[in-house]
């Protein structure tokens, strides 16, 4: 993704170093925020399947407990 956009800077015909700096390091910082928001996801998916395999299994006991006899 970088070298994209470094790429596209060189098109457009650049600009200064430092601007190239900030820009590095602005694209830097979203990777990393992307990055964690994906983990985040990802964790938040795997406590929402065990929270479900634990609800399947005690279920259908306590179903069955509040059946009429």
């Amino acid at each position: 993704m970088l070298i994209k956009h470094k790429e596209r800077l060189a098109e457009l015909g650049g600009g200064d170093g430092a601007t190239h700096r900030e820009l590095e390091a602005r694209v830097m910082r979203l990777e990393q925020s992307i990055e964690t928001m994906s983990l985040e996801i990802e964790r938040n998916g795997e406590a929402q399947r065990y929270l479900t395999k634990v609800l399947a299994k005690h279920l259908p006991s306590a179903a069955q407990a509040e059946m009429p006899k």
